[in-house]
């Protein structure tokens, strides 16, 4: 059985070991409990009390808003550090890891239930007379929740990975450091963790509701801004965002400390109202006791559980207390420094590193100086009210949950029995007076209440008239800033509408060729509009109704567009050369752009495909769409030969537009030498058009720029120090500058098949031998 001995001498020992007693067989005994313990267990829910009931009178006691550390803040990590204590102690008489896990398990669903039970809120559910639990508002975190978190967490470390009980260690400094490597090693994991969510969650912008029927905002929405990561700003921390997408806002605490700041109190530290402006955050609610800061609550645990072990394995008082001392100190240091050079600030809502190390720091010499006074001094009878808490902790924090050592009413009612009898009806006519004056403001206030409701219904019924069709269709041309104290009030904008300006006016080209110059009201949110967005306007006042979808001709959503194309390059037979080119010039660029950009080359825009019909010229386009993911756009060239001037243009035009918002996108032109005839001067206006057509096509892919005299194809290519470029001047003395670019082209080519990242002199020269070849070749294609 487990034993705890005094042994008398010289220096004065508790020695806690593992003895078998051969009479406890016959007749179990009771084993003697750590007075020290208890009555620092007994020491925290008194200040649990103090701080619960007096916090609000006097908030330096009270927890801090935000950053720093009071005297509430060291509750929660001594209750931490003691449940970490006992650990090893409790479970150090269980030999079985079977039924250490049972009790582990049935503890902390024990602690689950009272802390739901107690701080979950909204026990009846709200506005309803009836018993119930209202599940969509209850609070699922709490100070129970919390340990029993942390206990499952350490407890289970502490069977799992805990060595011999009965094994004793040397002095030194980190010899018990040394025996229990392991369970440090999870608490390491366990900071790291903590650490990288804090840091580097990514924060969205958020919404939320008020709940909390005691706030003047009530029943409002508000939205807070954030798009940050690594904050430990109230707002837009990750302690806080993980609880909302996990838990849920409607489940967090709704009171919470921090709205006691600065930027939101008038009388901060103190309760009171809200300042004019306050942010929007300031009414949000906030879990002190949330996911991400119960991950690294888990520290105070295991730091307690190290003070256990030296109990257990240390025999000597001065030993342990060196040991304890030591730590003790050397953790209040570590938080400060991290606090005050600003790395890591203290803060008990995030449950922030330092603020782990100066609570365990102060935990350890509180501890150490009980230790001194109870179990070296024997100063027991002078702790016995705090001994009984502790012992009897989880009774006393029940009372406490339920409000039995809150102050009561009872001065309220021994005043008023003091009062005579006029005084009385006195107070009662004052009541009255003030009874019949709020009975005279709720009225005024319903009055206005329905002004306000024929004012939304007026509103209401010009909106519906305003989106009656036919609409006009509009274009936007500019976006222009408006301010709203330097223009009047528009009819029919009142109220709702003008609630909801941005302040943004636009120009508008409607299709009656008019041009308007009107404000953005209501409607329509303005930070959504752009320039050429097509937008709905109201045939008379011109008011925006409505975004419309961006305009194309119906003849190019006609066209063929597949957006997940299934072809391989399998299902093509015989053209493995032609494959590999195409792969090089379309696909490379598309799923490898980084390599053309090392050898500094441009890659093809495009590839031409000529050859007899069915030869797979249109399989060979889907399998590469098909390989790079991208959609698959299918034009025919006699498509674009339209009977209008400017109408085959146009038909390029939004093509293209409409494969840049399906991008990516392969646009395979089929018969394309209906618009490709050699260039030539014509009086026929369908040949020009078919010219002016081609042109589009060739904008759309090169677009315009200024002539250069000289261009240098080879300026940004990352060529080899040895490439001749006199000697390849004289191999290319009859080329144009189309050549001369191609020639460049194909050399990078060549080197991207090896796999190279500079270009060679033996490249160049392959690619003038492929040019050459290219130029003496006629394809006679428009014969």
């Amino acid at each position: 059985m487990a034993e705890i001995k005094a042994e008398p001498g010289h220096h004065h020992t508790l020695a806690i070991s593992e003895t078998e007693d051969i009479s406890a067989k016959k007749k179990p005994q009771k084993t003697q409990r750590v007075a020290s313990l208890d009555i620092f267990r007994g020491l925290t829910v008194a200040l649990m009390i103090l701080v619960d009931d007096a916090g609000g009178e006097w908030p330096m006691i009270g927890h801090a808003p935000w950053h720093g550390c009071n005297l509430a803040d060291f509750v929660m990590p001594f209750f931490l550090f003691i449940v970490g204590m006992a650990i090893p102690l409790a479970l150090k008489k269980i030999p079985s890891k079977t039924q250490a896990v049972k009790k582990v398990v049935c503890r902390t669903l024990k602690l689950l239930f009272w802390g739901l039970l107690l701080q979950g809120g909204y026990s009846h559910a709200p506005d309803k007379l009836t018993y119930g639990v209202d599940v969509k508002m209850i609070r699922f975190c709490g100070i129970l929740q919390r340990i029993a978190f942390a206990y499952l967490v350490v407890a289970l470390a502490e069977i799992f990975l805990r060595r011999s009980p009965s094994k004793d260690v040397s002095a030194g400094h980190f010899s018990v450091f040394r025996l229990y490597c392991w369970q440090w090693l999870v608490g390491a994991c366990i900071l790291v963790l903590y650490l990288a969510l804090l840091y580097g969650t990514y924060v969205p912008d958020w919404q939320f509701t008020v709940h909390d029927k005691n706030s003047p905002e009530y029943g409002k929405a508000f939205s807070v801004t954030c798009n940050v990561r690594g904050k430990l700003n109230p707002p837009c921390n990750a302690v806080g965002y993980i609880d909302r997408e996990v838990l849920g806002i409607n489940h967090m605490y709704q009171r919470p400390a921090l709205r006691r700041s600065k930027a939101c109190m008038e009388n901060s530290p103190y309760e009171g109202p809200f300042k004019t402006g306050a942010p929007s955050w300031c009414h949000a609610p906030f879990e002190p006791e949330g996911i991400l800061s119960s991950i690294s609550a888990v520290l105070s645990t295991i730091i307690g559980v190290h003070f256990g072990h030296v109990l257990i394995h240390m025999k000597g008082h001065s030993e342990r207390l060196k040991q304890w001392i030591i730590m003790g100190f050397a953790l209040l240091i570590l938080g400060l420094v991290l606090h005050f050079t600003n790395v890591i600030p203290l803060n008990k809502q995030l449950y922030t590193f330092s603020y782990v190390c100066v609570t365990s720091g102060a935990a350890a010499l509180v501890f150490s100086a009980i230790y001194i006074l109870v179990d070296i001094w024997n100063l027991k009878y002078i702790f016995l009210p705090l001994k009984w808490i502790g012992m009897n902790a989880m009774l006393v924090y029940v009372m406490a949950a339920e409000g039995i050592f809150a102050e009561d009413s009872s001065f309220e009612e021994e005043q008023l029995a003091s009062m005579s009898t006029e005084d009385v009806i006195r107070a009662s006519r004052i009541l009255e007076t003030e009874i019949r004056a709020q009975k005279e403001e709720m009225q005024r206030l319903n009055l206005e209440l329905d002004s306000y409701k024929e004012k939304i219904k007026e509103n209401q019924e010009k909106i519906k008239l305003n989106k009656q069709l036919p609409y006009l269709v509009g274009n936007i041309v500019e976006i222009l800033e408006m301010n709203p104290e330097d223009e009047a009030e528009e009819d029919g904008a009142n109220i709702d509408l003008d609630s909801q300006r941005k302040g943004k006016c636009v120009v508008l080209k409607t299709s009656t060729r008019q041009t308007i110059f009107l404000p953005v009201v209501g409607l329509v949110d303005p930070d959504k509009l752009k320039p050429g967005d097509l937008v709905g306007v109201n045939k008379d006042s011109y008011l925006i109704l409505d975004t419309l979808p961006s305009e194309y001709d119906s003849r190019v959503k006609a066209m063929e567009v597949d957006e997940k194309p299934t072809e391989d390059y399998n299902d093509i037979g015989g053209l493995e050369k032609q494959i590999q080119e195409l792969v090089e010039a379309i696909v490379l660029p598309m799923t490898h752009k980084e390599r053309f950009q090392k050898l500094g080359i441009r890659p093809p825009k495009g590839v031409l495909l000529y050859g007899p019909p069915g030869t797979g010229k249109t399989l060979m386009a889907r399998a590469c769409a098909a390989q790079t993911n991208a959609t698959f756009l299918k034009l025919a060239g006699p498509q674009l030969v339209q009977m209008f001037i400017g109408d085959g243009a146009k038909l390029v035009r939004d093509a293209f537009q409409l494969a840049k918002e399906k991008s990516p996108c392969i646009i395979f032109i089929d018969e394309i030498d209906a618009i490709g005839t050699k260039r030539f001067d014509s009086e026929v206006s369908g040949d020009r058009e078919v010219q002016r057509t081609m042109l589009e096509l060739l904008n759309q892919l090169d677009g315009f720029s200024s002539d250069e005299r000289i261009k240098i194809h080879s300026r940004k290519m990352n060529v080899h120090p040895d490439v001749n470029f006199e000697e390849l001047a004289r191999s290319t003395d009859d080329f144009n500058g189309a050549q001369l670019k191609a020639v460049c082209v194909e050399a990078g080519m060549l080197a991207l098949r090896r796999d190279a990242t500079e270009v060679n002199h033996e490249d160049f020269n392959e690619g003038i031998i492929q040019v050459q070849a290219k130029k003496k070749a006629s394809l006679n294609y428009y014969a």
